[in-house]
């Protein structure tokens, strides 16, 4: 008998890797310049990466059955643990671990937002945002317990007007861009395709491309330079901000921000190469994986008597006339 789990994670494993692939191919047509393009791209390969394992009706992959079949039918006294039932079990057990320890990251994230103080500071602040101040925390972020919340560090009652209005823009952003409750998606990723590289490298994408929006908005609204900016960004040397949390210096990827702050290439009209790439080069995978699990009907003759002979079509009816003629007695007895 076939076991099922089995089959459906080898699938998943096979349409995670094509998906992420084709993700990774067309990359480079996306453009630094559009980080809202390539924002919604993440996430929607992230949602499709959760979603693929369950959908088996609209792409089949080739069904690993006889293959599975065929270890499932070994004799369990010479060999008790195939290595592919290993690999599935690995699988699964950093899976679980992995979706634990995010459980336990947001349990932790929850318990530092009860204990955060309210900010009582100077400066005004925009109406419906929830501040508080926490000295566990080591620079700004934003996160999201039953509401979305800014976190501020001690270090805050020392900002100047000017550093106050870089980092309201920047968790603002964060905040409008929904990133304390979209970051969940390619965090879910993460977590259960934990054994694939590139899925660590869509989530650190995500973080990426979610900073260089706020970048933007923070110079677009604060009315401060790239450079002040910078400086500032620098000045705040925050290792890394809380888990599950939108830090505005996180160190992981603050030397990329600073790369594209200060550079401002443009790379117009390439976008959409990329988008029709990643379209094509799906559409193709699942038409080619859909052709090649597509039963082959196969017509055979019915069976006759051994000896008898079969009548194919007009042409050997005229060949079997013909010999039938040529062997006649031409004198026959009378």
């Amino acid at each position: 008998m076939t076991p099922l789990p089995l089959d459906w994670l080898l699938q998943a494993a096979l349409r995670a890797t094509l998906l992420l692939g084709a993700l990774f191919f067309v990359w480079k047509f996306l453009p630094a310049s559009q980080p809202a393009l390539r924002r919604r791209v993440l996430l929607v390969m992230a949602a499709g990466l959760l979603a693929a394992p369950w959908l088996s009706g609209w792409w089949t992959p080739v069904s690993p059955a006889p293959f599975a079949k065929q270890v499932a039918e070994r004799d369990t006294e010479e060999v008790s643990l195939t290595w592919i039932t290993a690999l599935a079990g690995l699988w699964i057990t950093g899976s679980l671990l992995a979706l634990t320890r995010l459980a336990w990251q947001a349990l932790a994230l929850h318990q530092l937002i009860r204990r955060a103080r309210p900010w009582r500071g100077d400066p005004a602040l925009p109406a419906g945002l929830t501040v508080l101040q926490s000295p566990a925390i080591s620079g700004p972020c934003v996160a999201r317990g039953l509401r979305p919340v800014l976190l501020l560090p001690e270090q805050a009652d020392h900002w100047t007007p000017a550093q106050w209005k870089m980092v309201l823009a920047h968790e603002q952003q964060h905040l409008q861009q929904q990133d304390p409750g979209l970051a969940w998606l390619p965090r879910l990723v993460h977590s259960l395709y934990w054994w694939h590289p590139l899925a660590h490298w869509l989530r650190h994408q995500f973080h990426a491309e979610s900073e260089a929006l706020c970048d933007r908005a923070v110079l677009a609204r604060s009315g401060s330079t790239a450079r002040d900016y910078v400086d500032f960004l620098l000045s705040l040397r925050c290792p890394a901000p809380p888990a599950l949390a939108s830090g505005m210096a996180m160190k992981s990827l603050l030397g990329q921000r600073l790369e594209r702050l200060l550079a401002s290439r443009s790379t117009p009209h390439r976008w959409w190469i990329g988008s029709t790439a990643l379209l094509i080069l799906t559409g193709l995978t699942a038409l080619t994986l859909s052709l090649r699990t597509m039963p082959v009907a196969v017509v055979s003759a019915p069976p006759g008597p051994v000896g008898e002979a079969v009548t194919a079509g007009p042409e050997s009816s005229g060949l079997d006339e013909t010999a039938l003629r040529l062997s006649a007695n031409p004198f026959p007895a009378e």
